[in-house]
């Protein structure tokens, strides 16, 4: 191998392995911010996923509540709807209305949790895909020639170990 031959091997070696370093370099930092990223949307989710279980209950107990006071309603509430105990049952009636609707009110305004679940999925789809960007780059870096020693390549891993 001539002298010339050997420094054009060693340029484009040098220029390969500086390319997929800075590859490797882009990877990693792309991980630092997704990885803690799906860490705090999983807390979200989680979070959100609470948030309307406990509206759920809050509804489903304030719909109990409307049935027993519809099974205690007042016996004289035809025939006397002015009477104070018909007019306090049907008040509390329509409290318990009034509450189950704000609650409904509420778990309609809050973010789709669908879409966040969508959302992690994705996120999580990115990260392995860099996850393997990062082992190819690792593997054609350990394949490029490192040195070059007496005008023939020697391997170098890029783990340290020749």
């Amino acid at each position: 191998m001539s002298n010339e031959t050997t420094s054009a091997a060693v340029a484009e070696a040098e220029e390969r392995r500086a390319e997929l370093t800075q590859q490797l370099a882009s990877v990693r930092a792309e991980l630092r911010v997704k990885q803690p990223e799906l860490a705090r949307l999983k807390v979200v989710v989680l979070n959100q996923q609470a948030a309307e279980d406990n509206l759920r209950r809050k509804i489903l107990s304030r719909r109990d509540t409307i049935n027993t006071l519809h099974a205690e309603r007042p016996a004289v509430a035809d025939v006397l709807p002015d009477d104070p105990d018909v007019l306090n049952w049907r008040a509390a009636v329509e409290a318990r209305e009034a509450e189950v609707l704000a609650l409904q009110d509420e778990l309609r305004a809050m973010p789709n949790i669908n879409l966040l679940r969508t959302e992690g999925v994705e996120l999580t789809q990115r990260i392995q895909a860099l996850q393997h960007a990062e082992v190819n780059l690792l593997n054609a870096l350990s394949a490029v020639p490192k040195k070059f020693w007496g005008g023939r390549a020697v391997e170098s891993s890029i783990l340290g170990v020749s």
